[in-house]
């Protein structure tokens, strides 16, 4: 099979953008193959397809997990392969959300500005030994856990395990929050890949907070800058009448050389 996929990146988290049809059924050993490529050290992969409905393209992963990355660094690609130059606004679709999700893609100063759907949130969700806040996008679910640090990697993976099987859900996040320091940090299982990441930059995470401190205060815009390990992203949402009728997170994307290789 021969492949084209071009390397993004906001702040850390390269992910490769793969251009070339595949189907379903072969996502997943494909992006074993790209992720197992040392020299590109890319952390995920985004297959790029045709859109089902009013967006211009459909993001899938090979796992169903939900990828605000992959909403960034695929407005900027899409913009820059059809050569607009200053900041344009499109639609594009993501796998488990059936409507179009808006993007805002300056390639003049490498920024994305990109809509999120608005998760599902539970106040109090049992993880491990506690019960914490909880926010669920299509296809991955986040707990919020109060501190500037997460928990080790053998005392997450058992926990966030749990909660994807108990959501019936293809992957399960975890976010470090210090409200004070305005600082966040995640982790992401992908049981099905038996796969523990904690990206640099994650613009779900960043996302997932607003959310939450939305939901739990006044009508109107909500803005927030977290520091995350890799860069800063900032999220923006928007509260009516105890609804979240808006979510969006901005950050910059750089874009790599495109790759055509034979697996």
């Amino acid at each position: 099979m021969k492949l084209s996929f071009q390397i993004a990146e906001p702040a850390g988290e390269a992910a490769l953008l793969v251009q070339t049809a595949v189907v379903p059924e072969e996502r997943a050993q494909v992006a074993r193959q790209l992720l197992s490529l040392r020299e590109l050290n890319a952390k995920s992969v985004v297959f790029l397809t045709p859109p089902a409905g009013r967006g211009v393209l459909r993001l899938e992963t090979a796992g169903g997990e939900f990828s605000g990355n992959g909403l960034l660094q695929a407005a900027m690609a899409f913009a820059v392969s059809r050569g607009i130059r200053r900041e344009k606004k499109f639609s594009l679709e993501i796998a488990g959300y059936d409507e179009p999700l808006t993007v805002h893609a300056n390639p003049l100063t490498g920024q994305v500005t990109a809509e999120l759907p608005p998760p599902h949130s539970v106040e109090k969700y049992p993880f491990g030994e506690k019960e914490v806040p909880l926010l669920q996008f299509p296809g991955t679910a986040y707990v919020i856990l109060k501190g500037a640090a997460l928990p080790s990697d053998e005392t997450l993976r058992p926990n966030l395990a749990a909660l994807a099987q108990g959501l019936d859900l293809p992957a399960a996040g975890a976010i470090a929050w210090d409200f004070r320091a305005g600082t966040i940090s995640s982790a992401l299982l992908l049981p099905g890949a038996d796969a523990l990441r904690r990206p640099q930059c994650c613009a779900a995470s960043a996302a997932a907070v607003t959310a939450w401190q939305a939901l739990h205060g006044r009508e109107g815009h909500h803005k927030t800058a977290l520091q995350q390990p890799g860069g800063v992203l900032q999220s923006v949402a928007s509260l009516q009448r105890g609804s979240l009728r808006r979510l969006t997170v901005s950050g910059p994307v750089a874009l790599g050389p495109v790759y055509n290789l034979e697996f």
